[in-house]
């Protein structure tokens, strides 16, 4: 009898560290910038069958591509951190959307962040380049992490009409419904900064294409996620709001 306790006590708290895995090895590697072996080992959680539907190990792979992306060491090895860190956030939210409570997404809400900025300005950086195809998949890496966030939807729609993609369409109705209920995400500062972004963005490219019209609807799908913001009605001013 004792055997067999000892035995469903075993089998129990396997069951609970299988459904509560903290991956502290790879938070061990990652704080000390162990970034390679931390990636490798991160890699080898996503290809095996036991965790490769864990979100975690794909975090944490998109965190070493980050911080290698912003390092010179890097730069010859892995030539496409920029992009690759961006590419694995989206695994992540994919698994997050299966195992949301071992997603942790709040406790990771300050990386999500700084990696919203700075796909952001790889995007614009694509856009002033002429690149506006190529900005699509940052916006589309921000939107599988929240689908909720308007900008990213407008910008990404956006790339998707200069590339005459008729896709296009379905990604602003989606954006205009979330700003119509008051449903797009703006808890986060980077998110609603971007929203108001993308709003003028988009509103003033429709105003110089002559459609006044469309471009007011825009903004007035704004107003009240910018009461009061002065810069926000300066914008809508010279479109003729």
């Amino acid at each position: 009898m004792k055997n067999l306790l000892a035995l469903f006590f075993l089998v129990g708290t396997l069951g609970l560290n299988a459904q509560t895995k903290e991956y502290s090895d790879l938070l061990s590697l990652f704080v000390d910038e162990k970034f390679e072996k931390c990636l490798r080992k991160a890699e080898d959680y996503t290809l095996s069958d036991k965790t490769k539907t864990d979100p975690l190990p794909y975090l944490f792979m998109s965190r070493c591509f980050y911080e290698m992306s912003k390092r010179d060491e890097f730069k010859e090895a892995f030539p496409k951190a920029n992009v690759d860190c961006f590419k694995y956030i989206s695994k992540y939210a994919q698994m997050a959307k299966k195992k949301p409570a071992e997603a942790r997404i709040d406790e990771f809400q300050d990386y999500l962040n700084e990696l919203r900025k700075f796909g952001i300005s790889e995007a614009e950086d694509r856009i002033g380049k002429g690149k506006v195809s190529n900005a699509k998949f940052y916006f589309d890496a921000m939107v599988d992490v929240d689908p909720k966030d308007a900008g990213a939807l407008i910008m990404y729609a956006y790339c998707l009409e200069f590339a005459k993609d008729k896709k296009c369409t379905l990604s602003y109705d989606k954006a205009k419904a979330l700003l119509t209920n008051g449903e797009a995400s703006s808890d986060q500062d980077v998110q609603k900064d971007f929203l108001k972004y993308a709003l003028i963005f988009y509103s003033t490219k429709l105003s110089e294409k002559g459609s006044n019209d469309a471009a007011l609807e825009w903004m007035n799908l704004g107003d009240s996620y910018f009461k009061g913001d002065a810069e926000y009605k300066a914008a809508k001013s010279l479109i003729g709001g």
